[in-house]
Parts: structure tokens; C-alpha cells; sequence
């Protein structure tokens, strides 16, 4: 009788551990983990100039779990296990910043070299417009020309424009969507998820 007792209780007590147990670590753990490591991509089609300026370089941006967190394209190719990617993004983005920056330096400085150019040149005033001879010319010959600063600033202009257009991102929206959905596939093996619960 005591053994029958002892095994109703031990059987009971098994079954309040197993119950706490389950409590504890709810089967959707792999689910949650994935909804939450999970990334995707967004195309951005902007409709006028005006949102399409407001809009990254790329022609789509990244997102990383169930509340659609934003991730710059850094991250996401470090997500995604793609270091040479993120080597050429760094490569163009390099490029790009070193555009924009020596053009704004080149059209400060030529703006800045004509007006030190012209003061040399006219003492602060406008030449002559009726004068004649030698005297007008040794007057206004003294220093560089104007020109030479106006052209460092228009080569400066075309750097910022250049610069403008390079997009450091080195794949499409087609291209980046494929590695969030081979990342997202590979999380689901990694979890032992079935395919059923991919993103879509």
C-alpha cells in the first residue's frame, strides 16, 4: 500500500514538474527568436524629385524583425555574412564622400582665390570701362585673373555633382531581397523551423 502511495506521488510530482516545465520554456521560443533575427527589404520607389532626394542612396533599404526595425546597409551585409560586399560599399562610399568634400573645398577656395584675384587686380574697384594706353593695362595686369578661381570653383561644382551621383550601395533591390531571403531561410535550418512560417 505504501508503494502503490509512493508511486501515485512520485507520478504526481513528475507531472507537476513536467506542467512547470512547459510553463517555463513555451514551444515558440524558435519562432520568437527567428521573428526577431529575421531581415527583409523594402523598395523604395519615390513618386517626385522631391522624395526621391529625401530618400537613401540605394534604391531600397533594410529591416531586421517583427517591428520592421530600420538597419543602414552596413549591418545588413554583416547580417547577411556578405564581407565583400560590405568591402565595395565602404570602397564607393569612400569615394563618394572624398567627391563631395574636395568639391566643396575647390568651389570655397576658387570662389576665394577670384575675389582675392580681382581685388589684386582692380584695387577694389571696377576698371576703367573708357580707358586707353599703357596705364590702363599695367593696372589692371597686377596679380592672377579672376578666371583662374572661377574654373577651381566650377571644378569644384562638377565634383559635388559626380559625388552626388555615386551610389555607395554595390547591388540592386532584386539582388538585396534574395540575400534577406537566403539569410531568413538559413535562420529557419539553423532554428529547425519548418518552412511554413517564412517571411513573405
Amino acid at each position: 500500500m505504501r508503494l502503490a502511495s509512493s508511486l501515485v506521488g512520485l507520478s504526481f510530482s513528475a507531472a507537476i514538474c513536467a506542467s512547470a516545465h512547459a510553463q517555463t520554456a513555451p514551444p515558440t521560443a524558435p519562432a520568437s527568436a527567428y521573428e526577431e533575427q529575421s531581415v527583409g527589404v523594402r523598395n523604395l520607389t519615390p513618386l517626385t524629385t522631391a522624395e526621391r532626394s529625401a530618400l537613401p542612396d540605394a534604391p531600397w533599404d533594410a529591416f531586421q524583425g517583427r517591428d520592421h526595425h530600420p538597419i543602414d546597409e552596413e549591418a545588413f551585409f554583416r547580417i547577411v555574412g556578405r564581407d565583400d560586399l560590405l568591402g565595395r560599399y565602404h570602397r564607393k562610399a569612400i569615394v563618394k564622400k572624398g567627391l563631395r568634400i574636395g568639391g566643396g573645398a575647390l568651389i570655397f577656395s576658387g570662389l576665394i582665390f577670384a575675389a582675392i584675384s580681382t581685388s589684386l587686380r582692380f584695387g577694389g574697384a571696377q576698371p576703367a570701362i573708357g580707358c586707353v594706353g599703357t596705364d590702363c593695362s599695367s593696372a589692371n595686369s597686377r596679380g592672377p585673373s579672376p578666371v583662374w578661381g572661377l574654373a577651381i570653383a566650377g571644378a569644384g561644382a562638377v565634383s559635388l555633382i559626380v559625388g552626388h551621383g555615386v551610389a555607395p550601395t554595390p547591388i540592386d533591390t532584386e539582388e538585396a531581397d534574395g540575400l534577406a531571403r537566403s539569410y531568413d531561410r538559413s535562420l529557419q535550418s539553423r532554428l529547425g523551423i519548418c518552412e511554413t512560417t517564412a517571411r513573405e
